[in-house]
């Protein structure tokens, strides 16, 4: 078994690593060990993924407190819907319902 499997990808040396630097409580040494695993990762990259250009993110100008984002975190849009508001006077303003 993987902790790590974003893409089905299994290495246990990374899961050991990081679930080492987890445990560690002191926040400098932590973070050393976690620079540590992510140079690790990076050298031992398996995939690299792309964005997809057909992704567009369009939206009305009345449309407040939204800034094209298409996600939060992993495939979760609904931060982003949560805090958008609608400006009723904005869109009346210029002649849609």
């Amino acid at each position: 078994r993987c902790d790590y499997v974003p893409r089905l990808i299994c290495d246990p040396h990374y899961d050991e690593m990081h679930n080492a630097a987890l445990q560690i409580i002191d926040s400098a040494e932590r973070t050393a060990k976690l620079k540590d695993v992510a140079l690790y990762f990076l050298d031992n990259v398996m995939s690299i993924g792309l964005c997809n250009p057909l992704n567009l993110s369009c939206y009305w100008s009345w449309v407040k407190n939204y800034y094209g984002e298409l996600d939060c975190g992993f495939h979760n849009a609904m931060p982003m819907i949560e805090r958008l508001w609608i400006d009723q006077n904005m869109k009346e303003d210029m002649g849609f319902k």
